[in-house]
């Protein structure tokens, strides 16, 4: 019996090896072709799937996730446990982002040196942040006890409050934004050290504005506020600001007032059009969300790869947005990753007219 049950245990080993290698030679995940998903979370109760835009849909058979700030840059980078190679996936989070950051390590005393189960709730204003050090985030995976608060517009943290596992609870109040702060329990004074500036190491190869001179892609985008299709190569007589952005993109909101502002700036003289990369979302839901934002100008509905020529041209991944390209009479000009420069863009307008 012994040697029956050593045998079948031999051919289990046998057979689990025997799938792992085509795993990896096939690159399927354990249920085929089943990619990776990333949501991001729209602060209303739902969420949109974004691992497709950000590059993290992948054919892996992932089986844990942490995320935390890797490079010390103020925002959470994503680290990926597979079974199939790459064994480890590092995501670095180059997004073109705007807002403030503060970053949190406890040493406990009583608590323990990582004082896991602390509770910590940071105060902006009206906002209230919660954040607790937790432990395990997957299969043999867990992300650092160091607590990440992304602060948006934040310019000040008026007080954190921190519940220790030991019962002790204590107030500290003017934590700097963009710091990473050292809190012992019990005391009241602490260590900050200033984050890097975000995207720090983030190779820079985009052209300057303006000195592009590239050939305008031939695309046809469907209007979102009208009917038909719309050809870039129609427009080759004007100029064109084509903004490529999604409702999921907070820096894509932040810029859009900035947007309406020059469209009717240059009113009659530079056609301004809105690219959404919203596919999971209905044409009014679209459009209404860019009407509640004050945008008047037209609405067109894209896709990651109608982006790529653009991200391309900036250095930029395909589907990152915001995405800002400038087409003077049939040649591209100039792309803007991220979040736009108002008087940098107009500058740019008024030097092709």
């Amino acid at each position: 019996m012994a040697s029956e049950s050593a045998g079948q245990e031999g051919d289990k080993d046998t057979g689990h090896r025997n799938h792992f290698q085509l795993l990896q030679e096939e690159g399927f995940s354990w249920s085929g072709k089943e990619p990776n998903t990333l949501f991001q979370n729209r602060g209303d109760g739902t969420f949109d799937e974004v691992g497709n835009v950000l590059g993290t849909y992948l054919r892996l058979d992932s089986r844990g996730a942490a995320a935390a700030d890797f490079d010390g840059d103020g925002d959470l980078d994503l680290a990926v446990y597979n079974r199939n190679n790459p064994v480890i996936k590092l995501f670095r989070n180059d997004a073109p982002g705007q807002g403030n950051a503060l970053e949190i390590d406890l040493t406990g005393t009583e608590s323990g040196p990582m004082a896991v189960g602390a509770q910590v709730v940071a105060r902006c204003g009206e906002r209230q942040l919660l954040r607790q050090v937790e432990v395990g985030s997957g299969f043999i995976s867990q992300p650092p006890p160091r607590l990440h608060f992304g602060l948006g517009e934040c310019r000040t943290v008026d007080s954190v409050s921190i519940r220790w596992p030991s019962g002790l609870e204590q107030t500290l109040s003017d934590l700097p934004v963009n710091h990473r702060v050292e809190i012992t329990e019990g005391e009241n004074e602490f260590e900050s050290f200033a984050l890097r500036p975000r995207n720090y190491n983030r190779r820079d190869l985009a052209p300057v504005a303006g000195e592009l001179s590239a050939p305008r892609p031939d695309l046809r985008f469907r209007r979102l506020t009208g009917e038909g299709e719309l050809a870039l190569a129609d427009l080759d007589r004007e100029t064109v600001v084509l903004n490529f952005w999604a409702t999921w993109c907070t820096a894509c909101v932040l810029e859009m007032p900035d947007l309406q502002s020059l469209a009717s700036r240059f009113a009659g003289r530079v056609r301004f059009l809105g690219v959404s990369l919203d596919l999971e979302r209905t044409d009014d839901e679209i459009v209404a969300f860019a009407e509640e934002l004050g945008t008047t100008y037209e609405q067109l509905l894209g896709t990651v790869e109608d982006q790529v020529p653009f991200s391309s041209l900036g250095a930029s991944p395909p589907g990152a947005v915001p995405l800002t390209a400038v087409i003077h009479q049939g040649t591209v000009r100039a792309v803007y990753v991220g979040q736009i420069d108002v008087d940098d863009l107009a500058q740019l307008l008024e030097s092709l007219e």
